[in-house]
């Protein structure tokens, strides 16, 4: 990594470089890991810690299937970013979000993408839907 170093007001210096590491997860099932736990720390309280509901509605089996089967990943995305936490919505950034939809997909069956989805906008080309893989406990 190149550093530069830059002279600040009253003697402060400041070191500016740029980082060639990648930080985030490097594929979807990081990324479904990410979302686990972004999941059991802002969502389990109100969804249930496996997903079956209680203050929430079920995000699992066919109570998932049945909303988002077919759909856009986007869409389940837009409706995080909008609505939840239900106690503070809007509050997650959209890389947890992006990881709790790869959460929702791995968690009820489906298959998540090689590659993690680094922009909200990459979540138009995944659509949800059942695949092989077993859904997680």
């Amino acid at each position: 990594m190149q550093r530069k170093v830059i002279a600040g007001l009253g003697g402060i210096l400041i070191l500016a470089g740029a980082s060639s590491a990648q930080t985030g997860p490097a594929s979807g099932e990081q990324q479904a890991a990410a979302g686990a736990q972004t999941y059991a720390g802002r969502c389990a309280s109100c969804h249930g810690d496996k997903r079956a509901g209680g203050g929430g509605p079920a995000l699992s089996g066919d109570a998932y299937w049945t909303q988002w089967n077919g759909r856009p990943a986007r869409a389940l995305y837009d409706e995080i970013v909008s609505t939840m936490p239900m106690d503070d919505p809007g509050s997650l950034k959209p890389d947890e979000a992006i990881s709790l939809v790869m959460f929702m997909q791995k968690a009820n069956g489906g298959s998540v993408p090689a590659t993690a989805i680094a922009d909200p906008n990459g979540l138009d080309a995944v659509k949800l839907e059942k695949g092989n893989s077993a859904p997680a406990k």
